[in-house]
């Protein structure tokens, strides 16, 4: 998990298997990109309130999303036409649990 720590010892976890890393010319801010479908805040959306700047150790990370949208839309499109076609229950549970 990438932790932004607060001084405070409040603490934000964003998992590392769909971000990305990047540094900007200014040596202290950072751009995380998460892969999303979406490139905009939702109100619905869970993730949403990660979409925003932190600090840490002099350092700012911002926190956006929307990187590789066009595949990742793809993606959720074709797992949310192979619902009809799972197999059992389960399979319909798990293909739902992955799309919005």
């Amino acid at each position: 998990m990438l932790v932004f720590a607060g001084r405070n010892g409040g603490h934000t976890d964003i998992s590392p298997y769909n971000t990305r890393l990047f540094k900007h010319t200014d040596p202290q801010r950072y751009e995380v990109r998460l892969a999303s479908a979406f490139a905009g805040p939702s109100a619905t959306d869970p993730v949403a309130p990660l979409v925003r700047q932190y600090t840490f150790e002099d350092h700012v990370f911002e926190v956006t999303r929307g990187d590789y949208a066009p595949f990742m839309a793809a993606a959720a499109d074709a797992l949310e036409t192979a619902i009809p076609h799972a197999a059992n229950a389960t399979q319909q549970e798990m293909l739902q649990q992955c799309v919005p």
